[in-house]
């Protein structure tokens, strides 16, 4: 199953159609598979900030990465993990408020603001793109990790 937020969804299929690609490399084949799965019943279109998805699973938006951006905030208030994806590319975007590719850097700094304050260490803001995560936790395999203390 996949979990899209609805403005991506809408976005990304209007400039594909009407371009052929968009700038950041969505193409006509990653519409084509998103179609897919959504005639499959495997694509869940969401609308919106702080929504549940699933017991103890949130999405949450905010950094324009792309036109709506997601992360997902897995956990209890008090325990929670961020898996981050593109709305923080790698720790040094959290620890220097360093906007990355993004359609508003402010929003993508707020952004990252706000992840701070949603978990207890900002270890478990896991960024999209940086391999300190493979340090940071136990690893199980290789490329794999458990996220914990």
């Amino acid at each position: 199953m996949i979990w899209m937020q609805q403005e991506d969804h809408d976005q990304f299929i209007k400039y594909v159609n009407e371009k052929g690609e968009v700038n950041n490399g969505f193409t006509k084949k990653d519409v084509d598979k998103l179609l897919k799965k959504k005639s499959e019943n495997k694509l869940t279109l969401v609308k919106g900030d702080n929504i549940e998805i699933l017991p103890g699973i949130k999405v949450f938006t905010g950094s324009k990465h792309t036109f709506e951006s997601q992360y997902v905030v897995l956990g209890p208030d008090n325990d929670r993990t961020i898996i981050a994806s593109d709305n923080c590319w790698f720790y040094y975007n959290l620890t220097s408020m360093l906007p990355s590719l993004s359609l508003d850097p402010q929003a993508y700094v707020n952004n990252l603001k706000r992840m701070k304050t949603m978990v207890k260490d900002t270890k478990y803001i896991i960024p999209g793109h940086d391999p300190l995560v493979f340090k940071k936790f136990p690893k199980l395999t290789e490329n794999i990790i458990i996220i914990r203390d």
